[in-house]
């Protein structure tokens, strides 16, 4: 965390493709989406990056008052 670096191998995904509907034909490629799985543990330190960020911008007023998104 202190360093602000993510190791490698927490930012491969695992792409599996996945049928929309059970009705459309699945020798179409466009019949599926793409389902990416990341490790548990780089969305774990998500958590507590977006967490900490969340703390501190409304502790130290971040962001502006008018900020939507």
């Amino acid at each position: 965390m202190e360093s602000g670096v993510l190791p490698a191998q927490l930012k491969h995904a695992r792409v599996l493709p996945l049928l929309k509907k059970p009705t459309l034909d699945p020798d179409d490629a466009s019949s599926y989406r793409h389902i990416s799985n990341l490790p548990y543990l780089s969305k774990l330190i998500e958590r507590v990056v977006v967490s900490r960020f969340s703390e501190d911008s409304t502790t130290f007023n971040l962001l502006p008052v008018q900020q939507s998104a």
